[in-house]
């Protein structure tokens, strides 16, 4: 894979997500997001995985997102930001942007 088709998938990577996450408006699509979400700021505000305040639980079905979105979520429980979705946004296209470098990398040292 040459460089050139890295970038080509980039540029569709980026397009697919502006035209998804263009017609879905204010908060998120999904459910799931929300409870990622409420397990974040758990996590941000030191009560661990817990999705009722003091009942920790081992509900989240990732892990790793979860601690991945704790960060936006705390910046709006410290009042760094006043709504979490555009960032949580912006962390999954960074880590989907992430992901087509790694796959190519991957591809390339395969053969």
């Amino acid at each position: 894979m040459t460089l050139r088709t890295l970038v080509l998938l980039g540029v569709l990577h980026l397009l697919a997500a502006g035209l998804f996450l263009g017609g879905c408006g204010w908060g998120f699509p999904l459910d799931d997001s929300w409870g990622h979400l409420v397990y974040g700021r758990a996590l941000a505000t030191l009560e661990g995985l817990s999705y009722n305040p003091g009942q920790p639980e081992a509900g989240v079905t990732s892990p790793l997102w979860t601690y991945l979105v704790a960060l936006p979520a705390g910046l709006v429980e410290w009042g760094l930001l006043e709504r979490p979705d555009w960032a949580v946004r912006a962390l999954g296209l960074l880590c989907g942007l992430w992901a087509c470098v790694v796959g190519t990398r991957l591809a390339l040292r395969g053969g």
